[in-house]
């Protein structure tokens, strides 16, 4: 199970600077590229957070943003006839390849690719690998649980009444946690201890 430590699942399917278009470009007459700012701060903080697992012998593992399913879709193939085909969701869709949440990473390039993270139920990661898996700023970050007899607790807001309700749970299972490593997204909370 890949836990994810930093996502943002407002963010369906991620835009290029170059797709975005005039629409969204700064009305303001500030030289600084708040957007940029806003990369680098992720980027920053998503580094922290691979140096705090590695230095605490956790895995990480990149996390792709979710991907248009109509161009990255998964296949299926029949056992008796070979054929290969696409499944569907409920609402007449293909089902996603990359789904922002499972183990995968944009390249430098943005070429997207799974990662099979069974190799990493029992090692750490090279360097070279995730300088790889970590070279394109839009990839998020997890980890493995199961590691170091470490429980990780994932709150989502979506299932509280109210944000305040989830940061409050949080608080309570913040103050019993030995680990000191948590994180805030949009979404939620991960807290492990």
């Amino acid at each position: 199970m890949v836990q994810h430590l930093s996502a943002d699942d407002n963010n369906q399917y991620p835009q290029s600077k170059s797709d975005k278009g005039l629409n969204n470009q700064r009305e303001s007459n500030y030289p600084i590229d708040t957007e940029q700012v806003s990369e680098s701060n992720y980027v920053t903080e998503r580094q922290e957070t691979i140096n705090w697992l590695l230095l605490n012998k956790y895995p990480p593992i990149p996390v792709a943003p979710a991907q248009d399913p109509y161009k990255y879709h998964h296949l299926s193939k029949d056992q008796k006839t070979g054929v290969k085909s696409c499944p569907l969701t409920n609402d007449i869709k293909p089902v996603p390849l990359y789904t922002g949440k499972n183990p995968s990473y944009l390249s430098s390039g943005g070429k997207p690719h799974l990662l099979n993270h069974r190799k990493y139920q029992n090692q750490l990661p090279t360097e070279q690998e995730c300088n790889k898996w970590f070279a394109n700023p839009l990839n998020g970050i997890g980890t493995l649980g199961g590691w170091n007899d470490t429980y990780w607790l994932d709150l989502d807001n979506k299932q509280f009444a109210r944000a305040s309700e989830c940061d409050r749970a949080f608080n309570t299972h913040h103050s019993v946690s030995s680990l000191g490593m948590n994180a805030a997204n949009l979404a939620g909370v991960q807290v492990g201890y």
